[in-house]
């Protein structure tokens, strides 16, 4: 992981456009290039990772009693 300040909007945009999706040399999988995340979309993504961790309600034995 890597950021990145440039001086202008135009400059982030041009760069997002041309590597976003690239497969650099010796990686496996292509590179994710985008405007960081606001805090609000952190916390939300942690939240809803937690939630992940909570048993799934299709898994509950209904025949219980």
């Amino acid at each position: 992981m890597g950021f990145v300040r440039f001086v202008s909007i135009d400059e982030a945009n041009n760069s997002i456009e041309a590597l976003n999706g690239q497969i650099i040399a010796g990686a496996l999988k292509p590179i994710i290039v985008k405007f960081s995340d606001t805090e609000d979309e952190r916390k939300f993504r942690s939240l809803f990772h937690s939630f992940e961790f909570f048993p799934r309600f299709e898994n509950i034995n209904r025949n219980y009693r």
